[in-house]
This record gives C-alpha cells, sequence and structure tokens, in this order.
C-alpha cells in the first residue's frame, strides 16, 4: 500500500479561523513520514463562479488569501501543488492522474473546512477508489462542533482497515 497524505486548504485565509498551532501539527505529522506522496491543495475564488452567484461568497480572489505558511513551505515543489476552484480537489483529472502516476493506492486527508472541501474531496477519493481516510486531529471544521461530522465521514468513506 503505497500512501499520500493530502493537504486541504491551509492557506492564509482560512487560517484566520483555525487553531494557530494546525500548520506546525500538520508539519510534524508529514516530517513522521510514512507518505509515497504529499500533496496540498490552495482553494482559489473565481469572479462569476457558483459561490459567488450562490452563496455570495467572493473571498480567496487574491494572491495574498493563497498564501500557504512558511512551516508548510519545505514540503512543497512545482508538482505537489495543486490550485482548486470547487470544493473537491478531485473535480477535473490533476490530482487523479498524479496519484495514479505515483502509484498512491491509499490516501489520507487533513486541513481546513473539514465539512466542505475536506469532506468533498474525501468523498472524490472515495468515489475514484481510493482507500481513505481523514486525519480528524489535524483538520478544523469551521461551523459548528466536529463529533457528528465524524461520524458521518467514518460511516461512508472511512476505511475499516486503517
Amino acid at each position: 500500500m503505497k500512501k499520500a497524505l493530502l493537504v486541504i486548504d491551509v492557506q492564509s485565509y482560512f487560517l484566520q479561523e483555525a487553531p494557530l498551532n494546525l500548520p506546525k501539527r500538520i508539519a510534524g505529522h508529514i516530517d513522521s513520514g510514512g507518505y509515497g506522496a504529499v500533496i496540498f491543495t490552495v482553494f482559489k475564488g473565481v469572479k462569476g463562479s457558483n459561490f459567488e452567484r450562490s452563496l455570495h461568497w467572493t473571498s480567496c480572489l487574491n494572491d495574498s488569501d493563497l498564501v500557504i505558511p512558511e512551516v508548510l513551505e519545505r514540503f512543497i515543489t512545482t508538482e505537489n501543488k495543486f490550485i482548486k476552484t470547487t470544493y473537491s480537489a478531485f473535480f477535473g483529472d490533476e490530482l487523479h492522474a498524479y496519484l495514479q502516476k505515483q502509484g498512491i493506492t491509499h490516501v489520507e486527508l487533513c486541513g481546513i473546512d473539514l465539512e466542505a472541501c475536506v469532506l468533498a474531496t474525501a468523498y472524490g477519493a472515495f468515489d475514484l477508489g481510493y482507500d481513505t481516510k481523514v486525519l480528524y486531529d489535524l483538520s478544523h471544521r469551521i461551523y459548528g462542533p466536529q463529533d457528528e461530522l465524524q461520524e458521518v465521514i467514518n460511516r461512508n468513506i472511512q476505511s475499516k482497515n486503517g
């Protein structure tokens, strides 16, 4: 089993709501090793998108909203950073193709906005056949308590093997 860590949207805009030590804890987890690949996603807003039209949400349009914390920069290359404009990092074929090329069969996810982008990416990974696990202790839910959401994820996609 070759596995990857997907770090979802740990960027300046969303870090305003997250625990201050989240990026440092993620970096420590990456340092502990065991991953065939570490992937970062960054959410970028798009003028006229459904986020703007339906949700009246116009954030993450500026480069200053997309900055990944310095403690994580050393893990980023030109190949392992994916810009996304949707909830799921698997919308489109780029990430899936990258993981297939790396021989990845198992993905672990962490990051910000557990109830939206992390969840949508987890469902996308599951739908594409990856053994999928969400690392709750390295994720942050922006709205409400995390317990019920963890139950939903565990029931619907969480691997029973790990």
